[in-house]
């Protein structure tokens, strides 16, 4: 499972691209046990337009 950095481009309401790289962490559905683990990023918006890797 992909785990490395992954650039990604977003494109908002203004028509700017905004591109980051953003490291996807592994999720589960609801714990380890469980299986399933899937590569995971979250990306923030601020109110401000800046985006960034969310927790």
């Amino acid at each position: 499972m992909a785990t490395t950095p992954v650039r990604t481009t977003v494109t908002l309401d203004d028509g700017e691209p905004y591109v980051l790289d953003v490291t996807p962490a592994i999720a589960y559905p609801i714990n380890k046990a469980c299986g399933g683990g899937v590569p995971v990023a979250k990306l923030v918006v601020t109110s401000g337009g800046e985006v960034r890797q969310g927790p």
